[in-house]
């Protein structure tokens, strides 16, 4: 595949996001306070050592949507609380935890053949339960003006996996 042209490369929907938020932080992006973990115990010292804090869980990897005997999932990102895992496993497959951070508004940058656009995305309903995933729900999409500092370090980032063509949320 090196050798021909293309919009993309194959298996790069399989990347892991752990090395992706080291690569990040590596020109330097700051992430927020991220674990590890594939344990109920380790999730209730996190929570109760920054209690003022929230948290979302998300997957290590990008996985599509999926039917389990008819019925259709999504793993959508969401909010973590004390109460809301305490049904879980005592061990589970390992899960990225991050500190949760507010903003007013999400940015969602398409890179193309070393071309960026941009586009701000703006909660069009409150939040359902514990998902903070924007593609929860209806929102407002409007351009956004990627700075210039922000391009030289997307462009770092995507120099290191050999990118031409990715999104990625900031």
């Amino acid at each position: 595949f090196q050798s021909k042209k293309t919009i993309g490369l194959p298996g790069v929907g399989d990347l892991n996001k752990l090395f992706m938020l080291k690569d990040a932080q590596s020109v330097e992006f700051k992430i927020p306070d991220t674990y590890l973990t594939n344990n109920k115990t380790e999730i209730k010292n996190i929570l109760e050592e920054y209690p003022k804090d929230e948290f979302i869980i998300k997957p290590i990897y990008n996985i599509n949507s999926y039917v389990v005997d008819d019925t259709f999932f999504t793993p959508y990102t969401r909010k973590i609380s004390l109460a809301s895992f305490k049904d879980f496993n005592d061990t589970f497959h390992s899960t990225l935890i991050q500190k949760k951070v507010d903003v007013v508004f999400e940015v969602r940058i398409f890179y193309f053949d070393e071309k960026f656009y941009g586009m701000a995305i703006f909660p069009g309903q409150k939040e359902e339960g514990n998902i903070v995933d924007f593609r929860a729900g209806s929102n407002r999409r409007v351009p956004f003006k990627i700075p210039d500092g922000i391009k030289t370090k997307l462009n770092k980032l995507f120099e290191l996996y050999e990118f031409n063509y990715c999104s990625v949320d900031l």
